[in-house]
């Protein structure tokens, strides 16, 4: 299973993209959603969201999802884009 996943995107990597996609979409609906599984840990480092949720408040960590997601999408379309269109 794995092994035709790797061969897939080995094949056809702009639907890597996609998946960049599908977790930047994740990420803004965890912010506008304010799911609490998302942004909930102990951890104050800030490279992770929860470190940024202990120590800014969660309403700073949610602006910083929303604007991360926004971030991740605008990269898969482009990923995407580069690889179906420009690269043979």
């Amino acid at each position: 299973m794995i092994d035709e996943i790797i061969e897939f995107f080995s094949e056809q990597p702009q639907y890597f993209g996609i998946i960049f996609v599908c977790f930047g979409i994740l990420m803004i609906c965890a912010g506008i959603k304010n799911w609490g599984w998302f942004f909930i840990g102990n951890n104050y480092d800030l490279n992770k969201i929860e470190g940024i949720n202990n120590f800014f408040g969660r309403k700073i960590a949610r602006i910083v999802t929303v604007f991360s997601g926004i971030v991740v999408v605008i990269a898969g379309i482009v990923w995407y884009w580069i690889y179906a269109f420009y690269v043979i």
